[in-house]
């Protein structure tokens, strides 16, 4: 599927919007990649963010998932668009024991107003990303300002 972003300063915006999301910031979360349809990003673990036996919390897990859905739907949303997660869908694969995160974002269909994304999370010591450990379905819904 060829993808074609409808608003040429895309990239700004999700960087602005992702600045702008306090939460995902003050865990840690780090933007690593950008394109049309697809993104991804970093979580480096920390002590606030086990879940008790030296893994990543899921709400973490999740976090990072939803700002990579949301970079990815930035790339095609029109340039006056807010975007917010509609629903979303967490499986937890495997254990995430590692010591950083990384989320990754692809679009599986877009839309004028929803955008369905899969993010992936893998462990930063799987290069070859052949074991995910987490994996969310999100629609994002465009909210015109």
């Amino acid at each position: 599927m060829t993808l074609t972003a409808p608003n040429p300063d895309w990239e700004a915006a999700a960087r602005e919007w992702f600045a702008a999301c306090s939460f995902q910031t003050y865990l840690g979360i780090e933007i690593a990649t950008l394109e049309v349809g697809h993104a991804t990003a970093h979580l480096p673990f920390k002590p606030e963010l086990d879940q008790q036996h030296g893994a990543f919390h899921a709400g973490a897990i999740f976090t990072l998932l939803d700002a990579t859905a949301g970079l990815v739907a930035f790339s095609l949303a029109p340039p006056n668009a807010n975007l917010v997660s509609s629903t979303a869908s967490l499986q937890l694969l495997r254990r995430a024991e590692t010591t950083t995160l990384i989320g990754v974002g692809q679009i599986v269909k877009p839309g004028r107003q929803l955008y369905y994304v899969e993010s992936t999370a893998y462990a930063h010591d799987d290069p070859q990303r052949s074991r995910p450990l987490a994996r969310a379905q999100i629609t994002i819904a465009t909210i015109l300002k």
